[in-house]
């Protein structure tokens, strides 16, 4: 017994003084490579500059914690301007305990960060970079990070973050500004606390992203999120993941709108009231492609009633979208205008649309002009149809 204790000793005083040296070595790295090296890391992985323009600072006592002053993120190369991401001042801390029991608890806060999101005329968004790698045992679907037993436990914390959102095939532009937003683990659960205002009006969003140790082996989680902008609510529920090699999802959508014309200028759109809107649907992801499947879209106003049902098969290009429309209407050419229905006698867009209808007291419906189809005595018009469109 004796001689095994004496060898643990022996053992336990060697990786003591192994760590000691290697921290010594860590303290007297300059900060200056550890930058070179984060920024050179960042390169590889995104194919995109990071560049520290202020101080940097690496701290190993008492937790490793890293600091920087007037940080970048470049743009994508066709992007409108050169960074996608500023920040005036970030901070991250790793807690060193916890690593031995397995856990990455990891803050990380920011001060006046700046997003800029935007896609090109044919719907790439500048958030996609990098190449895909192999990675063995993220394919297999094991847990950790980079293949080691290592569990994640973010405490994510932001304030004062402005953002801006553009659109390369329109050039609408919406801007933001976030108060503030929470992301961290409580109870087992990764929590989202999100409030700010978009274009003006505010808007909050809260709840669930999952269980982290859903996340941590690669397996499915339940998603479930609330949002609220400018008296619409906003619902997303359901199976979120596995996330590796490649995001799976089935997530029903809720919409709720007292506004349909408000709701319209976030996207970009400008069109007149019609009352409110409600939508429902799920969204689906697999073989990197996401999906907006069962959709159903019911508008209710005092002149006007609409109902659409349908697909998008390329959820974030916006591609391949398919509706079929029924709708009714006391005003069909003020309706048909507002959902840009082009009317018998109409030059043709890139978008093509049929619509057969009926109705009372010759109202015009098979006329070849806007003031036929207003129907001049005001009568009562029903319409039904198909909307296809394959690309924007």
């Amino acid at each position: 017994m004796r001689t095994i204790a004496k060898l643990a000793a022996i053992v336990i005083a060697s990786l003591v003084g192994l760590v000691s040296v290697g921290l010594v070595v860590l303290s007297l790295t300059s900060d200056e490579w550890y930058r070179d090296t984060l920024a050179a890391g960042i390169k590889s992985a995104t194919g995109r500059h990071l560049s520290i323009d202020g101080e940097f600072r690496v701290h190993l006592f008492p937790a490793l914690a890293v600091s920087a002053t007037e940080v970048r993120f470049a743009n994508a190369g066709w992007g409108s301007r050169p960074d996608m991401l500023s920040v005036q001042r970030l901070e991250a801390k790793l807690a060193l305990r916890p690593l031995l029991q397995g856990v990455a608890r990891i803050a990380v806060y920011a001060d006046a960060p700046e997003i800029f999101l935007e896609t090109s005329a044919s719907g790439e968004g500048n958030w996609q970079m990098g190449t895909p790698r192999a990675s063995a045992p993220a394919e297999r679907g094991e847990p950790g990070i980079g293949g080691l037993p290592v569990r994640l436990v973010p405490d994510v914390r932001l304030a004062a973050l402005r953002f801006q959102i553009r659109d390369g095939a329109s050039a609408n532009q919406t801007f933001g500004e976030v108060g503030s937003l929470v992301l961290t683990e409580r109870d087992g659960e990764l929590v989202v606390e999100l409030d700010g205002r978009l274009d003006g009006n505010p808007f909050i969003v809260t709840g669930s992203l999952g269980r982290l140790d859903d996340y941590f082996a690669n397996r499915a989680t339940s998603l479930a999120l609330e949002g609220e902008l400018d008296k619409a609510r906003l619902s997303l529920s359901g199976p979120l993941g596995p996330l590796r090699p490649s995001p799976r999802a089935q997530i029903d959508l809720r919409l709720q709108a007292a506004s349909i014309a408000s709701l319209a200028r976030y996207g970009g759109a400008q069109i007149p009231e019609l009352g409110a809107l409600g939508v429902s649907g799920r969204i689906e992801a697999a073989d990197r492609h996401w999906a907006l499947r069962d959709l159903r879209a019911d508008l209710a106003g005092d002149h006007a009633s609409l109902s659409a049902t349908g697909t998008v098969a390329d959820l974030l290009r916006r591609d391949g979208i398919e509706l079929s429309l029924q709708a009714e209407t006391q005003a069909p050419g003020e309706l048909l205008s507002a959902l840009g229905v082009l009317l018998p006698g109409e030059s043709p867009s890139s978008e093509s649309a049929a619509f057969g209808c009926c109705g009372s007291a010759g109202d015009g419906c098979g006329g070849g002009s806007r003031g036929g189809a207003d129907g001049g005595g005001g009568g009562r018009v029903v319409a039904a149809g198909v909307v296809g469109a394959g690309g924007r």
